[in-house]
């Protein structure tokens, strides 16, 4: 198992032993009692007695023991974290809810940020790692995410917010989809910005504030130490999962997001090289970058790609379908089919290894980092989610000690990567194609910039117009 839920008494491991097999039967978790005792330093030993390497570990303790929770965290190593259940004892709790509290929980290790005051960066870690480190205040639920703002997103920021802010700036994203963002200038929010659909209200949240400029290196070495966690973490349940399955092919669906490429380096880093099948699916609504950025790093990493067509373009040229919306993502379907075909002709066990996170929404925290899957028309077929407790945070930062670069797009004010006609797509990220010039060059596309122009008349969006609002 590489989840490791310790409580206190083994009533307490009974409620909860119970909950995980109704709400998370499937997910590889081991659920164990601390043995009953009561005090910090007895529960510091018997946690420590019971630690599992390459595992996370998660100390659920109710109220009555809530005295103990700080010494607990601060005595044990980075793979563990204390979660505070709200009642007196963690069998009081309501199944459903403690069910909630378990996907809670496993949040925090994607949730976690301190400010150093000397070193003058943010350090990504379950716990502070020196006196002068301060945790940031940042919501724990399951569909918070946190990453920096690298490249233009200052600029963006700046222009769009009027406020002034250093380089690199902290930002949090509160909720699915849209949702509200929080932009830290070191140990503090100073600005909220809702990404809605079709506007972008800004609310400056501290008037007197430092600016302060943040080297990105600094944050990944002072985040080292728990990077490195995660990493085995991630790369155990990989080889777990590999021996348990013994596939005959290995499948990693590389979009060139940073999920997707993250999950890929990880993958080459456990799986024989002779086993492992890396496929990017092409809608034909790509962005020109997305399409270079695989076939450089492609080349970089000494792969072969196999390159997969959708056909959403010839579908939306020929006049087949409309325009896909929230409603009808009808491209989805086409992409998923193009894979399905491939995994499909593929003989024996498969096992695809993809980059979905739990902090990207609620849907995806409740699925289970490893699960025989039910795609239909494909037979043996396994699925592993190896950055599932993972920030985006961690996935820069992971890239970058690899020397990886990011899709140049999230240093344009991208949070995610996907088609240039996606629904999803933002009054933010429409705002930042215009003033990165991606605008006039998608309507410049020979055969496609129809496809676009469509795009922006049913947004409602002056083609000819300099800003988006």
């Amino acid at each position: 198992m590489c989840i490791v839920l310790l409580v206190r008494a083994r009533k307490d491991a009974k409620a909860l032993q119970a909950t995980v097999e109704k709400y998370y039967g499937d997910w590889p978790i081991k659920v164990e009692t601390l043995g009953g005792v009561r005090g910090a330093e007895s529960l510091v030993k018997a946690v420590m007695e019971r630690r599992e390497k390459g595992c996370l570990h998660v100390v659920m303790l109710g109220r009555e023991d809530w005295e103990s929770a700080d010494i607990l965290e601060s005595s044990t190593p980075l793979d563990v974290v204390v979660y505070r259940v709200p009642r007196s004892r963690v069998r009081n709790t309501r199944p459903a809810m403690l069910a909630n509290m378990v996907v809670e929980a496993l949040s925090l290790f994607a949730t976690r940020v301190y400010w150093d005051f000397d070193l003058k960066t943010y350090v990504a870690s379950t716990k502070p790692l020196s006196g002068s480190q301060v945790r940031l205040s940042i919501p724990n639920t399951s569909s918070v995410d946190v990453f920096i703002g690298t490249g233009l997103w200052r600029k963006l920021l700046e222009l769009k917010c009027g406020v002034r802010l250093g380089e690199n700036p902290l930002i949090v994203r509160v909720g699915e989809g849209v949702g509200r963002h929080l932009v830290f200038q070191g140990p503090r929010a100073v600005v909220a910005i809702d990404f809605e659909v079709d506007s972008l209200p800004s609310y400056r949240l501290a008037e007197d504030y430092e600016v302060i400029d943040i080297d990105v290196q600094d944050v990944l070495k002072a985040s080292q130490p728990f990077l490195n966690v995660l990493i085995e973490w991630s790369k155990t349940l990989l080889k777990r999962v590999f021996e348990e399955v013994e596939p005959d092919v290995v499948v990693v669906p590389w979009s060139g997001g940073k999920d997707s490429t993250a999950t890929l380096l990880l993958a080459l880093e456990v799986i024989p090289k002779h086993l492992l099948q890396v496929v990017y699916v092409d809608t034909g609504t790509e962005f020109p970058q997305t399409h270079k950025y695989v076939e450089l790093l492609a080349e970089k990493l000494g792969i072969d790609v196999v390159k997969l067509y959708a056909g959403v373009d010839r579908e939306l040229l020929a006049g087949l379908r409309p325009l896909p919306t929230h409603d009808n993502r009808w491209c989805t379907g086409l992409k998923l089919d193009a894979l399905k075909r491939f995994l499909s002709s593929q003989k024996g066990r498969k096992l695809v290894i993809v980059g979905d996170r739990s902090v990207e929404s609620v849907k995806r925290s409740e699925r289970s980092p490893f699960t025989q899957d039910t795609m239909i028309g494909v037979q043996d077929i396994y699925r592993v989610t190896p950055l599932k407790v993972w920030s985006a945070l961690h996935v820069q930062l992971y890239l970058l000690s690899r020397g990886v670069s990011l899709h140049p797009l999230y240093s344009m004010g991208f949070y995610r990567i996907g088609c240039y006609i996606c629904p999803s797509l933002r009054s933010w990220e429409l705002y930042a194609m215009r003033e990165t010039g991606i605008h006039d060059m998608l309507l410049k596309l020979d055969g496609k910039a129809k496809i676009y122009r469509l795009f922006l008349e049913r947004r409602g969006v002056d083609v000819d117009s300099r800003c988006s609002e």
